[in-house]
């Protein structure tokens, strides 16, 4: 049995696309979940569907879609049972789509009304503080996205030195598991992580192999052998860029030393000195020579 095939039953929906105005102006459901039912919806009675299919209709990805259908069934608009055949094995998976969903409250949709939505003026929005505005919105963030933005802030403050070989997805991730070893140490994981990359002997994911390697370090089994020469190179390579450094240090101190004395009083009139003894013998008239 596949059981990413399911029957779609709904309980008292015409055979149209007519969606119910309560679910559309509800306040208290995402707009997510919204065309989620209202997508359930539009399908008739007899009508297989498959989750697959309903998450390559939306830009969103499997975890919003499956986001959205836990929000409806918890709304009461879905339910989900199985079936057992006549050997008592489940052969089928039944979604029910309700339309008769009882508002959240009576006061505000009385029944056989449709619920009205208020409109907020410009002052109320405008009076509204920048603390409770950054409050909504961290609310309406998904949890995951929360998480990656906060890898990031803390990526920018990592003193761990990668190679190119580790992406920097795997660098958010390995970093944030890092965070209780020291930075030493952190620092040698993440260079036998590297030395074990270039040598092929991560044959599955870098993560699970970087995390694999800090779990040794906190126990102490731990013993840098393939980050040697990662650690080697990296040194060569932070002495070359002191070097470097260096060396443009000193150029940009001889350069403003040049400007230093060229803007001096004195030099500036031995310039003009050289200068005009230079145009007196171009201008000396030409005398043969006589042999």
């Amino acid at each position: 049995m596949n059981e990413a095939v399911f029957t779609v039953e709904q309980s008292g929906a015409p055979r149209t696309a007519t969606v119910c105005l309560t679910l559309l102006r509800r306040a208290d459901m995402s707009m997510r979940a919204k065309c989620f039912v209202a997508i359930l919806m539009s399908h008739h009675s007899s009508y297989r569907l498959n989750m697959k299919a309903l998450i390559n209709q939306s830009l969103d990805g499997k975890d919003a879609t499956y986001a959205a259908l836990r929000e409806a069934k918890r709304l009461g608009y879905v339910a989900i049972r199985r079936r057992r055949g006549g050997d008592g094995r489940f052969t089928e998976v039944v979604w029910t789509i309700n339309w008769n969903v009882p508002p959240p409250s009576a006061q505000e949709s009385p029944a056989g009304r449709v619920p009205r939505v208020q409109n907020p003026g410009f002052q109320t929005v405008a009076g509204t503080t920048q603390a409770s505005i950054r409050e909504t919105r961290s609310e309406e963030v998904p949890e995951r996205l929360q998480q990656v933005v906060q890898s990031k802030e803390q990526q920018r403050s990592s003193l761990i030195e990668w190679e190119p070989c580790v992406s920097e997805l795997q660098k958010h991730t390995l970093e944030i598991n890092f965070r209780d070893l020291s930075p030493d140490l952190a620092q040698q994981v993440a260079d036998e992580l590297a030395g074990c990359i270039e040598l092929g002997q991560v044959k599955e994911c870098p993560i699970k192999y970087g995390k694999g390697i800090a779990k040794n370090a906190r126990s102490g089994a731990f013993t840098p052998k393939a980050g040697i020469a990662v650690m080697e190179r990296r040194k060569k390579r932070l002495a070359e860029e002191r070097v470097r450094e260096q060396r443009r240090a000193e150029e940009l101190a001889l350069r403003a030393k040049v400007a230093a004395q060229m803007a001096d009083p004195d030099t500036q009139q031995r310039i003009r000195a050289m200068q005009k003894s230079v145009r007196d013998v171009v201008r000396e008239p030409h005398v043969p020579v006589s042999r």
